[in-house]
């Protein structure tokens, strides 16, 4: 059958088929149709195939043990000076430039924890079992108070995981939030004033908050539990203005964007997940581990985010590719924590192998952003 070379009407149907770790697969049918007969007298079948492959490899600029256990949590001070990390056996100060220690302050021998430092850079807090939340001055390593989580009179021992480790100071420092553990409330969350110590409490029961983070505008709450929903509750009224469904049965992590419009999520499918913290809605979807995410946060510019998977396995993504530009190597075993210095020139990371390494990463986004 003869087909004329000048092709009266062409319609193409993309079709994604498969996408795996970091390549593209697509079908393109081509359709070839004679509008005098009105009949189909072509079929065209096209395999594109794209494929980046791994993303570049980057080595740590410092690394060492830091403690006896594995790491669970790491933050930095607003000014980039000063790493805090936390293990079952310890809490640590660092120097954030070469990871030489300050200072040694006790744990609860809990394998699941967090901290915050306040946004003035003087205090550093941590969530400490049978305690609550415990204040230390940053710069005498003293402690400076203790945020109770649940009544005097309630002497029954707790856990991390019964009542949740979730830990946030907000952007001007008026408030830090933290868990309940009060048995008779039916918050499992309370936030503080800190200029006269007051607590009120927020959201149901339901699932302790493993994660908290402000909003920018300080009037909003998000917070991750045990479960697959990340909700987002007005810290004022204390109404629940967004619960988002993941779409999975529990969440591993998540983290805030800068300006506070996003969040990003992982759960047991592997997938680093973005969704609009207004509407509830994904906006976005990014595969390439191949072992569940336990660590992400997003980057400073907001561009960018770092992934840390139970293998090992770090990836930097540029958010407008969709794409991982990076792979930072090193780490044996689970990636628990993941965090940015402030100005964004460096990353920290540590999980299972006890060691806390320094990347840098503003050489990574310069080399292999695009």
């Amino acid at each position: 059958m003869h087909c004329r070379s000048q092709i009266a009407d062409r319609r193409s149907i993309p079709m994604v088929f498969s996408r795996f770790a970091f390549c593209n697969l697509r079908f393109a049918l081509h359709f070839w149709n004679q509008p005098h007969r009105g009949v189909l007298v072509g079929l065209t079948v096209m395999l594109l195939v794209g494929c980046d492959g791994p993303p570049p490899a980057i080595k740590e600029r410092v690394s060492v043990v830091g403690h006896a256990s594995e790491v669970v949590a790491l933050a930095y001070s607003p000014d980039g000076r000063t790493l805090a990390s936390r293990a079952a056996d310890s809490i640590k100060v660092w120097d954030a430039s070469d990871l030489k220690e300050r200072a040694s302050l006790p744990s609860d021998r809990s394998d699941f924890g967090t901290l915050a430092i306040s946004p003035d850079g003087r205090t550093l807090a941590a969530t400490l079992v049978g305690r609550g939340v415990v204040a230390w001055d940053l710069a005498s390593h003293e402690e400076r108070e203790v945020f109770r989580v649940k009544p005097a009179s309630d002497t029954q021992s707790g856990s991390a995981e019964a009542f949740g480790w979730g830990l946030a100071y907000s952007p001007d420092g008026s408030m830090l939030a933290g868990p309940s553990e009060d048995r008779t409330s039916p918050a499992s969350i309370l936030v503080w004033t800190l200029a006269n110590r007051e607590a009120t409490g927020l959201g149901p029961p339901s699932s302790p908050a493993t994660h908290l983070a402000f909003t920018p505008d300080n009037r909003s709450l998000i917070a991750k539990g045990m479960e697959g929903r990340i909700k987002v509750w007005d810290v004022e009224s204390k109404a629940e203005r967004t619960s988002i469904a993941t779409n999975t049965s529990y969440l591993t992590a998540i983290s805030v964007s800068p300006d506070g419009k996003s969040v990003a999520s992982s759960g047991p499918d592997r997938y680093l997940r973005l969704w609009s913290v207004a509407s509830g809605v994904e906006v976005g979807k990014l595969k390439g581990h191949m072992k569940a995410i336990l660590g992400i946060a997003f980057h400073p510019d907001g561009r960018h985010v770092v992934t840390g998977d139970s293998a090992g396995t770090i990836f930097l993504w540029d958010l407008k590719s969709r794409r991982a530009i990076a792979q930072f190597k090193g780490h044996q075993g689970k990636v628990w924590a993941v965090a940015f210095r402030p100005d964004g020139q460096e990353m920290a990371t540590a999980g299972e192998d006890r060691h806390i390494r320094l990347w840098n990463v503003a050489g990574a986004i310069k080399t292999y952003g695009r």
